[in-house]
């Protein structure tokens, strides 16, 4: 008999963690299990779901959709779960932090009950302001029969932040290699300016993703060097980076906006940059790799896991002087640049998604 088990999410928009829910439904094996999702309110992932995947939104597209999802996140936990999450299922899953948890937290059930926690709360802690004190906090998640964290930092970071806990495990985020690799191949118009060094970065335009800083640097940088580059997504910090690449006049940066398929783009540079302030698990980086688009990242949770401890990519300290001479490094040393290649390449021809789904089958049995 199938497995009956049901996701809870914000939303279906750009970010990470939207991205690597869908990647793990579509992965998970329809004849083993049914999967329902709910999302408050829809986005840009939600077509990327296979058609057995049931989805319920809760609040419909529209030009009144971001009112009445205020409103349904005002809603008591307990009258939340009773209109939107009825039914018993086998598996119920939080798959974010926050309004997800708590919402999942009140849902009474005779099945288990599972918690995702994406971030490093001890940098950023997103949901300080949900609960009156880190006890609260801490019994609510208590009450899950797992936390899944998606790297052992973000896990460190919780207990740091919240307090310890004996639920808790690890286990990665899903990305899809094969199909990755069959987007990269195809084709796009969009060239590079330049003949110096081509750098590109993905993520949501956030302040956690330090773009701020990246802008700085390359400002600075590009008074001694030739080079461009590419930034891929959007997000409530789009127009302070216009502003900034505005008044600095800075001239090597192209913001491209949200991509369904970035990945052409990233075949054509030559470095991925990760400027991130905090991270969980960067799925960007993470992608990175399965290209063998070489890496230079800010220190953040996952990092030390996905480039193993910096054998696979440079890991800078997180600050914005140390990214600066990272990449000053780089330019300057073409050498180090061939180095960070033959790494990449070395690290994605060992990637699978064999572990990862045998991680995740057995946190559903």
């Amino acid at each position: 008999m199938k497995k009956r088990i049901r996701f809870l999410i914000n939303t279906l928009a750009g970010g990470g963690a939207e991205k690597v829910l869908v990647e793990l439904l579509n992965q998970l094996d329809p004849d083993m299990y049914d999967i329902t999702l709910v999302t408050v309110t829809g986005g840009v992932r939600r077509h990327d779901l296979l058609e057995h995947i049931t989805v319920r939104q809760i609040v419909p597209s529209g030009r009144q959709s971001t009112l009445l999802a205020k409103l349904v996140y005002k809603l008591p936990p307990r009258l939340f779960a009773k209109l939107f999450l009825p039914g018993d299922f086998d598996i119920e899953i939080a798959y974010l932090e926050g309004s997800p948890t708590r919402f999942m937290a009140a849902k009474r059930t005779n099945g288990r009950k599972l918690a995702f926690v994406h971030c490093d709360l001890s940098v950023n802690n997103l949901i300080q302001s949900l609960y009156p004190s880190k006890e609260d906090c801490l019994t609510e998640y208590q009450c899950f029969d797992k936390i899944c964290f998606v790297s052992q930092k973000s896990k460190k970071g919780f207990e740091e932040a919240i307090g310890p806990v004996d639920n808790g495990c690890v286990i990665h985020n899903m990305i899809n290699i094969d199909r990755i690799r069959a987007m990269a191949a195809t084709e796009t118009e969009e060239e590079y300016r330049t003949n110096g060094l081509k750098l590109v970065t993905v993520g949501r335009l956030t302040a956690a993703k330090g773009y701020d800083r990246l802008l700085r640097i390359v400002d600075d940088l590009e008074k001694e060097f030739s080079f461009e580059l590419w930034i891929l997504g959007d997000g409530e910090e789009r127009a302070a980076l216009e502003k900034l690449i505005a008044e600095r006049d800075i001239r090597c940066v192209r913001l491209l906006g949200y991509r369904e398929n970035p990945y052409p783009l990233l075949r054509k540079a030559d470095l991925f940059v990760c400027a991130s302030l905090s991270e969980g698990y960067s799925t960007a980086v993470t992608e990175a790799m399965v290209l063998a688009l070489p890496v230079i990242t800010t220190d953040c949770a996952g990092m030390d896991e996905i480039l193993e401890q910096g054998k696979y990519g440079l890991i800078v300290e997180n600050s914005e002087q140390a990214l600066k001479a990272g990449l000053f490094n780089l330019l300057q040393n073409p050498e180090e640049m061939e180095k960070l290649r033959a790494a990449a390449l070395e690290k994605s021809q060992t990637m699978t998604n064999q572990r990862a789904m045998r991680e995740y089958t057995e946190l559903f049995s």
